[in-house]
């Protein structure tokens, strides 16, 4: 298994169960046990999960904070992000 594999990814798998809120902890050799193994990348059922628990998209907050003085200092996600 990996942490960070991309959706396509050959030989990967996760393993997922859910249980409520107020759910006992479960050991790992416990979870190991009756969480069910699906093959791919994670990302996939994550995505789903946050899609049918969100409640929609929207647009995101205005970068800088220009009224208090902040202009943005350069467009997303930043130059930092490309030094290597």
């Amino acid at each position: 298994m990996g942490i960070v594999s991309p959706p396509g990814t050959p030989k990967r798998g996760y393993r997922v169960l859910t249980h409520s809120h107020q759910g006992k902890y479960i050991d790992a050799d416990t979870y190991l046990a009756q969480a069910a193994r699906h093959e791919g990348s994670w990302w996939t059922a994550w995505f789903a999960w946050l899609d049918a628990h969100s409640t929609g998209a929207e647009a995101p907050p205005r970068m800088g904070a220009p009224t208090k003085g902040y202009p943005p200092i350069e467009p997303a996600p930043g130059s930092y992000v490309m030094q290597t």
